[in-house]
């Protein structure tokens, strides 16, 4: 595999896209191979990234024709900017395409996107569909076009591609944990850590959710479950890790009253920089009984339920044989909730098969063998 490797990433933000983006580079660096990060965004002009100390400096036009070797896209906004056509200049160059999301898919009606996964809909809709996005969201779909290969991260996303009928290259390349990889005793300190935590809450029930809170990522979903829940278990946490306090009065909007607010735990994002802070934020995986993480599309696994399938957390979210009935619904969600407790044993199965597919599929070492075999 060619040398050197470039990351067309985007600014640090509250995302997996942007954690499995930046830990790609660490991690093909701390391979031997010449890695560089450089982030774009709608607005303000490209940025190269240190990988070790996050320092930034603009990019120069002359560079951006300069990147001779495998670049990596993790979002369109480079297309969209003009800026992909100026590196694609250049003269060796392998593109591969990361897609954490399939647009189109994302813009679905709710009501449509398992029809449109089981290519139930008609041509005409998804016609209709792809005229009616926006400039920013077509850029998508035209970055494919120029890609070499592309990598989705489910094999439903891989099918949705087919179906609006993308001629190239497609391999499915699954979110990767990053807490697999820890050291021993950093684990051993935050299972210590997890222990005060749960402590703490004096609660019997803990339940975690790790990621933005809007509509489009299942916030209904969730925080309805929650109530069901909490009704039938009154002694029960939820935390919702990447969320701040003041985002109190917005959670009324989803019907949480103060009774019900006062056993919902707000921890702001926690910035996996390092070893560290991966301990930190790990802490509330390993203090909790269950992720609940809304997902209607059958084995999408996001980097948060790959994170708890790593360190043994029983995860209620797509329909898979490694997590725990479904989330379609609030009701899908509080049904599994209650599967969870009535079939310890039967949980216990799901979890060890789950660790043992992370061991095998969703490490960086798994990941970056694959990424050789393919582009050598």
């Amino acid at each position: 595999m060619e040398k050197n490797h470039y990351i067309l990433g985007f600014s640090r933000r509250r995302s997996g896209a942007f954690e499995h983006s930046w830990s790609l580079a660490k991690n093909l660096n701390k391979r031997g191979y010449e890695t560089r990060f450089y982030s774009s965004w709608w607005d303000g002009i490209p940025l190269s990234v240190d990988i070790l100390t996050e320092q930034t400096r603009p990019l120069e036009e002359n560079e951006l024709q300069n990147l001779n070797g495998i670049l990596h896209l993790q979002t369109h906004t480079w297309e969209y900017r003009g800026f992909l056509d100026k590196i694609l200049a250049g003269k060796k160059q392998t593109l591969i395409y990361g897609l954490h999301a399939i647009i189109p898919y994302f813009y679905l009606k709710e009501k449509d996107k398992i029809p449109f996964l089981e290519g139930k809909l008609e041509s005409s809709q998804l016609n209709s569909l792809i005229t009616n996005l926006s400039e920013r969201e077509k850029a998508q779909l035209s970055a494919m076009e120029k890609s070499d290969y592309l990598f989705t991260i489910s094999k439903n996303h891989k099918r949705v591609l087919e179906l609006l009928n993308i001629k190239k290259t497609i391999h499915v390349f699954e979110n990767v944990s990053d807490f697999y990889d820890l050291p021993r005793e950093m684990i051993e300190k935050a299972e210590e850590d997890a222990i005060k935590l749960r402590e703490s809450f004096r609660k019997e029930k803990v339940i975690l959710y790790c990621g933005r809170i809007y509509p489009k990522k299942g916030a209904n979903c969730l925080f309805e479950s929650f109530k069901k829940i909490r009704k039938n278990y009154p002694p029960s946490q939820l935390i919702l890790l990447g969320t701040k306090e003041k985002m109190k009065e917005e959670m009324m909007q989803y019907g949480l009253n103060e009774n019900i607010l006062d056993s919902v735990t707000f921890v702001p994002w926690i910035e996996k920089l390092d070893e560290n802070s991966a301990k930190s934020m790990l802490k509330y995986f390993l203090a909790s009984d269950v992720l609940i993480q809304p997902m209607i599309t059958p084995e999408l696994y996001s980097k948060s339920v790959i994170d708890a399938m790593t360190v043994g957390i029983p995860t209620i979210s797509c329909k898979s044989p490694y997590t725990i009935g479904s989330s379609e619904n609030a009701e899908a969600v509080f049904n599994s909730f209650i599967k969870i407790q009535e079939n310890p044993e039967k949980v216990q199965e799901v979890v060890k098969r789950a660790r043992q597919k992370v061991a095998l599929e969703n490490t960086w070492d798994s990941y970056i063998s694959r990424l050789e075999k393919i582009v050598s």
